[in-house]
């Protein structure tokens, strides 16, 4: 806790940076956890005798690409965060 609270101030400096990150993380989890609600559902709908499950096959793709996309931006935003910190300590020290 003594450590996040010594970067907090570095934190601030790049809050355009960490906005992001955490948008792109909430995203990400989201999308990734909603792929087992998807085929539950599917799986609902095939016992049920509907054999027509196309519509949740997408939604659970398009639930892997957006997670996925987001995820790798979450990475690319974290990195250069990371990277813009370790460029202040480095000034300050």
């Amino acid at each position: 806790m003594k450590a996040l609270l010594k970067l907090s101030p570095l934190l601030k400096k790049e809050w355009r940076l960490l906005v992001p990150t955490l948008v792109c993380a909430i995203f990400s989890s989201v999308c990734k956890l909603s792929i087992p609600f998807f085929s539950g559902l599917c799986i609902d709908a095939i016992r049920q005798g509907q054999y027509d499950v196309s519509g949740y096959l997408f939604a659970m793709g398009g639930c892997l690409l957006s997670g996925s996309l987001f995820r790798y931006f979450f990475d690319y935003c974290l990195s250069r965060l990371s990277e813009n910190i370790i460029m202040e300590l480095r000034k300050k020290a």
